[in-house]
């Protein structure tokens, strides 16, 4: 697996065709830290709070960090929500994203992904584009198994990924992000699947900082800067850094985690990832809950 634009294809509902390749030269996997794994109660999925959203989508270079209060051009909108709500009879939380142009009503992509509620174990993920049919993925964890929604079943028809570890989605790791323990110094080795490429990743967050940033309608909160880095597993040698040239992000993505937000305010602020050497996309909250300019 040598692409992530399936996981920026998951968080925004971007175009799959954005690719990013994977740096030569890794460093070894840390060894030292901490490793969560599904079910620890260091992730604490039953703390998270509902939200809804709008992120603008852009891109910007590689000079340097964002300045406070900086808007992105929007070429697209992420309207983002965070809910609980039934699935199979179960509680659960469902986190929906609706990808449109900036200034239009026109629906691009709806994305969602249903998670345990405590652990935020994958359960059952839906893509839907104008057009065409329904697709997704079940996680079945009673047979260690990932099947297609809405394609061939029955007998003969092998699993999209066969599994012998509990995982967390990479599609959804916006919400997972959001139920980590930041603190100074914090990082931790956490096992990540990515269903649509049948793909395992340790994903290592580490707080390289805090930051004060503008919700675009004139309040300030503090914010955990936190670089995400990620390790093939299972033979596949990838690595995505999660730092940039000039402070800025890397293949990896780097995200502003907002430490107390209030009632209905997503905790992950911004996600930047660069796309090329020269180019980072960047998903960021810049108009309150409004609509962004």
């Amino acid at each position: 697996m040598k692409y992530l634009g399936a996981l920026i294809a998951l968080l925004i509902a971007a175009d799959p065709g954005v690719a990013q390749t994977s740096q030569e030269g890794a460093p070894p996997i840390p060894m030292d830290i901490p490793v969560f794994l599904v079910g620890d109660s260091r992730i604490d999925g039953a703390g998270l709070q509902p939200y809804e959203g709008v992120w603008s989508i852009g891109s910007v270079g590689k000079a340097g960090p964002l300045e406070i209060g900086e808007k992105i051009q929007a070429g697209n909108v992420s309207v983002q929500k965070l809910e609980r709500v039934e699935l199979d009879g179960r509680p659960v939380w469902r986190r929906t994203i609706i990808r449109k142009p900036a200034g239009s009503d026109t629906v691009l992509a709806t994305v969602s992904v249903y998670l345990e509620v405590e652990t935020l174990k994958p359960l059952r993920a839906t893509i839907l584009q104008p057009g065409r049919q329904e697709m997704g993925f079940v996680y079945d964890w009673d047979e260690d198994a990932i099947h297609t929604l809405g394609g061939p079943s029955g007998a003969g028809v092998p699993p999209v990924m066969s599994m012998d570890l509990k995982m967390l989605e990479a599609g959804a790791h916006d919400v997972w992000m959001a139920a980590l323990p930041y603190e100074e110094g914090f990082t931790a080795k956490i096992p990540v699947l990515m269903a649509s490429a049948g793909a395992k990743y340790w994903a290592v967050p580490r707080v390289v900082g805090s930051e004060t940033v503008d919700l675009g309608d004139g309040t300030q909160l503090d914010a955990w800067v936190v670089e995400l880095d990620w390790w093939g597993i299972a033979g596949d040698s990838s690595y995505f850094p999660g730092g940039g040239r000039n402070d800025t992000a890397g293949t990896g993505g780097k995200y502003w985690i907002l430490k107390n937000p209030p009632p209905g305010v997503g905790k992950v602020f911004r996600v930047q990832t660069e796309i090329d050497r020269n180019t980072d996309v960047v998903i960021q909250m810049q108009n309150g809950l409004g609509e962004p300019n």
